[in-house]
């Protein structure tokens, strides 16, 4: 099976057995108000790669050799995408239909919406998992964090910070939307803790160059004091992939930087 890879580029082995169960974090559902507080679960994905399905596809077909295997599943693909270019649904064998469909919204009646490709399961796709077991489920709250933080001045990633430069702060959830949502560099008092009056915090009020959940690049506000400490603090009520605003607003905060 040399050269068959998943569509991240590496190959997939399986590890562990999942004998019909699956992980479940929930989050608390902010959406729909309630007396009784709601969550929504995301199951915890495991990857049954290409490399997998082929494999099984032959050992299934024992005629049918794995590079005819590729070549049909890449042909199979090439057919639907070709079909989905001329406007048609495209059925997918027993487990749905590849479909066109709009995305998002209008402002004006004669406007054109943005395209999408949609697939909408068959019954004996949804029947598949109907007997899958829940053997753990946990409760997760929405977060940001900050992984790193780069000089853009002097490429360097690290505490030293030019200032009047830029500064790009990467990590997960930090794509910054919502009331009360925004970056600031907090001066620290003594013992390398927060300033508590937030009046003295310098705010970033120029645009963001990236704004993105993975990715936040941005200039420096000005008045920060030369060889002074301060700590990023990014507040948002996005916290995640979607866009949708949160009624939390999420704060995380990054170690010490140093203005040079």
């Amino acid at each position: 099976m040399a050269g068959l890879k998943n569509s991240g580029g590496s190959f997939i082995e399986l590890t562990e057995g999942t004998a019909g169960h699956v992980s479940v974090n929930l989050q608390k559902n902010n959406l729909v108000e309630s007396e009784l507080q709601m969550y929504h679960g995301k199951v915890e994905r495991r990857i049954y790669s290409e490399k997998n399905i082929l494999d099984e596809v032959c050992r299934r077909l024992p005629a049918v050799d794995p590079g005819t295997a590729v070549s049909i599943l890449n042909a199979f693909g090439d057919v639907i995408c070709d079909a989905l270019r001329m406007g048609y649904a495209a059925k997918f064998g027993k487990l749905g239909t590849f479909y066109v469909a709009s995305k998002g919204l209008v402002s004006a009646q004669d406007e054109s919406p943005e395209l999408t490709a949609k697939f909408s399961p068959s019954e004996y796709l949804r029947n598949s998992v109907k007997d899958l077991k829940v053997d753990h489920a946990s409760f997760e709250s929405p977060k940001a964090t900050i992984s790193s933080i780069t000089d853009v001045a002097t490429g360097k990633t690290g505490f030293t910070l030019t200032a009047g430069g830029s500064v790009l702060v990467e990590g997960s959830g930090l794509r910054i939307g919502g009331e009360d949502s925004g970056i600031w560099f907090a001066p620290l008092s003594d013992g390398l803790k927060l300033a508590e009056d937030e009046s003295i915090w310098r705010a970033v009020d120029s645009p963001l160059v990236y704004n993105m959940p993975a990715k936040l690049l941005f200039q420096m506000p000005a008045g920060l004091e030369h060889a002074a400490q301060y700590k990023i603090v990014v507040r948002t009520r996005l916290a995640g992939k979607s866009k949708y605003e949160r009624k939390t607003l999420i704060e995380t905060v990054s170690d010490a930087v140093m203005i040079a």
